[in-house]
């Protein structure tokens, strides 16, 4: 740093005029106050890039530099040294950039008339399914898988030509002297609930005549034969409003007269005719517009889409009854069976022969065929033990075709033991996916599974699944690890193309 001598020996001479040496200290200060404000702004730089780690020092330092600067902006333009309380700034740190927030994942858009599960208080479910099932009743949906139909342009016109607005609509609904428009044997809406054994659907049952007969009379005060909203136009348009008014206005009544009563509904909400209206127009231009809109674009995919969710969902009942015996049974069989047992993808599905009223077990391509020996095995003993207890709940009869049919569910289980997986489709797998996708370090079953959980133990099923795995894993690594071997036939193939000695293993059950 220089002395105040050198400095002063840069200043003109008290000989020079005055004003000479204003304007000479003045332009002195002017490039001082330059050369600072670029160290300012590189500290600032850098107390920007640490300010996410430490947000709460930013203002401090700020302040230092700050301060600092104004220290030393007295001096001449011949000391150009770094001020006694900042650091010489390195390249490294110079160079540093402050760092970009991340951009926030953008919400999904939100349809007007959507109602989530947080919008509606817990206490109204059970109102808002019995909603659910009166809406579904008048509109003729029976089936999970039926889809709501295109309403009659004939019964369009016709109606529009009797109503102009929605309040002349109300006050025919509301007024119990108003005459009917049609004839209430005309209506098709409800006509199997009237006609029908009444086994239409689960709950419908429960449906007296006398609520039948309360909705039929409203919609011929209406005028609409076959109710069902126009889902290819607007939910306030007229038809829709009037579809709207009949439908909350009969089910307020249902309720008063207790017809779902049976499904244990809370009546707290039962007046709240806006919340009920919401929910109304979720359900109805919401969920099942949608469902309408897939039909449309898609012939038969809402069909397909159900009864994969059915298959699926007896997958899962498949799955817990294998599951709970071998629970039942855990001091007797080892945990490694329930591990394998645990994951849903590792059961096979079906499909109703509607000719031989029997469910047709699928192969599962991933499966190895001695897996499914012991899958086979173990329904064996579930039906035996229900034998035993006398039960007489429904079954679902499960038999293996003559020609294995293949599955449609091609996603299988991860981290399951690898002589569950089948040998041809293992080798299929890229080499990075046998590792993620199959646990290498543990197997499950005996080399014949159908040897599997006998009133009389096989010796290895008593070990520890430690000591199990130490015995045989070896054996079925090599199999797998070798591209051409001429005993890998012992391990691979379908499901269903071994014939079992035990003619009780041609078939298995499950609890409906």
């Amino acid at each position: 740093m220089q002395s105040a001598e050198d400095i002063t020996m840069d200043v003109p001479t008290s000989t020079a005029p005055s004003d000479t040496i204003a304007e000479i200290v003045a332009n002195a200060l002017k490039q001082q106050a330059s050369h600072f404000e670029a160290v300012i702004g590189d500290l600032q730089t850098q107390i920007i890039s640490l300010s996410i780690k430490k947000p709460a020092g930013t203002k401090e330092k700020q302040r230092k530099a700050t301060s600092s600067a104004h220290v030393i902006t007295h001096e001449t333009p011949g000391s150009q040294t770094t001020p006694r309380n900042s650091k010489p700034s390195s390249p490294a740190a110079a160079s540093k950039s402050p760092k970009t927030p991340k951009t926030p994942t953008p919400t999904r858009k939100r349809h007007p008339l959507q109602v989530m599960v947080d919008d509606t208080p817990k206490d109204f479910k059970s109102c808002k399914e019995a909603l659910y099932v009166h809406i579904k009743m008048m509109w003729g949906l029976y089936k999970p898988s039926d889809v709501p139909p295109t309403p009659d342009a004939a019964l369009l016109k016709e109606f529009y030509t009797r109503f102009n607005s929605s309040e002349e609509i109300e006050s025919v609904v509301n007024n119990p002297a108003s005459t009917d428009l049609i004839a209430q044997e005309s209506i098709m809406s409800l006509k199997e609930l009237r006609t029908s054994d009444r086994k239409i659907a689960r709950g419908l049952g429960h449906i007296n005549e006398i609520s039948i007969l309360y909705i039929s009379g409203i919609l011929a005060k209406v005028g609409i034969r076959a109710w069902g909203p126009d889902l290819n136009n607007a939910p306030d348009s007229l038809y829709n409003s009037a579809c709207r008014i009949t439908a909350l206005n009969t089910f307020h009544q249902l309720l008063a007269i207790g017809t779902y009563n049976y499904m244990n509904v809370n009546l707290k909400h039962a007046n709240s005719l806006s919340l009920i209206t919401s929910v109304y127009n979720h359900y109805v231009h919401f969920v099942m517009a949608a469902k309408y809109k897939t039909e449309r674009n898609n012939a038969g995919k809402v069909k397909k889409q159900c009864t994969k969710k059915t298959i699926q969902k007896n997958r899962e009942r498949l799955r817990d009854t294998r599951s709970e015996f071998l629970m039942r049974h855990r001091a007797k069989f080892p945990p490694r069976y329930r591990k394998v047992c645990s994951d849903v993808l590792a059961h096979s599905d079906d499909e109703y022969d509607a000719e031989k009223h029997v469910y047709v077990i699928k192969s599962l391509p991933y499966r190895s065929r001695n897996a499914s020996k012991f899958f086979r095995r173990l329904d064996v003993e579930i039906l035996k033990e229900e034998e035993l207890n006398g039960k007489t709940s429904r079954k679902r009869i499960r038999k293996l075709p003559k020609t294995p049919a293949v599955s449609e569910f091609s996603r299988a289980p991860k981290n399951l033991p690898i002589d569950f997986y089948d040998l041809n489709w293992f080798k299929e797998l890229p080499p990075a996916q046998k590792r993620l996708m199959t646990d290498t370090e543990n197997v499950a079953f005996l080399p014949d599974a159908a040897q599997s959980l006998l009133p009389t133990r096989h010796p290895d099923e008593k070990l520890g699944d430690a000591k199990f795995t130490a015995k045989y894993l070896d054996v079925f690594l090599e199999a797998y690890n070798l591209s051409d071997d001429e005993g890998e036939d012992d391990f691979a193939g379908t499901d269903e193309d071994e014939d079992v000695s035990d003619a009780s293993l041609n078939s298995d059950s499950e609890a409906e």
